[in-house]
């Protein structure tokens, strides 16, 4: 059976540099299987999408998120029950994007893995993501300027809140579980200065969980207790400051919610083998 070369020129528009496309119908398989020059995006919302990427069959129900590079062979088979949403884009596009996100060793792994792993998202991500996706119809036709910034900020999305792990082979190598919807949720707001001072009082309260069931999942997803991964970041925190900013270290100790100062200096040379005040000398900052 022959494959179907499709082109970014017959298929991307050129001003939004993107194709967008909600399929509800069964494919014609005379288009299959195909290969193209473009990077696609599959978000399956309803039913089941059957994938097959060279010789792997993988059969996809709703909430699977698929990556397909250029230069993966591919087909596709939608039942009658189903749906999907079809994103594309320039290759030189999404190349910029790794390479202005990412390092060096981050766009070799998304590129030469013999392929992307499906990621299946949560029922509230999923809903979230096809939302937004959907949200895209709302655009003006004539406003591609707009139309083309918000698919990049979609794609940008995509990848770091979906993919990266995967590019990375992150979760093969640690064969763990994807954290529950609550957890990921938490975590991402201990990115805020004032929850990661609060640190596990603020979880108790965010999530409402016990912290016999805190710990435990902890353990579980992460590998840490919720103790040692708050006082990384804070950590994290206190060495970028001290990087790109003058501020006194007490402060910054303090403020990322440091109580102990004696425990503060322990856990930072423990992390970085030198003092806050000699890592500050040694990059130039002191």
């Amino acid at each position: 059976m022959s494959v179907k070369v499709i082109n970014a020129y017959n298929t991307i528009d050129p001003e939004t540099e993107t194709h967008y496309a909600y399929y509800t119908t069964v494919f014609n398989t005379a288009q299959y299987p195909q290969v193209h020059d473009f990077y696609e995006i599959d978000l399956v919302t309803d039913g089941s999408l059957q994938f097959t990427m060279g010789e792997r069959i993988l059969n996809l129900p709703a909430g699977s998120l698929l990556w397909v590079r250029p230069g993966d062979v591919h087909s596709k088979a939608l039942p009658e029950t189903g749906a999907h949403i079809n994103l594309a884009f320039p290759a030189g596009a999404v190349t910029k994007l790794f390479e202005f996100l990412y390092d060096k060793k981050t766009c070799d792994a998304m590129t030469s893995r013999p392929y992307c792993p499906p990621v299946v998202l949560s029922p509230a991500e999923c809903g979230a993501l096809r939302q937004k996706m959907i949200s895209l119809s709302l655009i003006p036709p004539n406003m591609k300027t707009r139309m083309r910034t918000q698919l990049r900020l979609l794609l940008a999305e995509i990848i770091n809140s979906c993919l990266i792990e995967v590019f990375r082979g992150e979760k093969e190598e640690t064969e763990q579980a994807a954290p529950p919807l609550w957890l990921r949720e938490a975590l991402a707001e201990l990115e805020k200065l004032s929850n990661l001072s609060e640190g596990t009082g603020f979880l108790r309260k965010h999530t409402g969980k016990t912290r016999e069931h805190i710990c435990r999942s902890f353990r579980k997803y992460l590998n840490a207790t919720p103790s040692d991964y708050i006082s990384r970041l804070r950590l994290n925190y206190v060495a970028n400051m001290l990087l790109h900013s003058d501020r006194e270290i007490l402060d910054l100790a303090y403020e990322a919610g440091f109580e102990n100062i004696s425990y503060f200096y322990e856990r930072f040379r423990r992390a970085f083998h030198v003092s806050p005040r000699k890592f500050r000398e040694m990059n130039g900052t002191g």
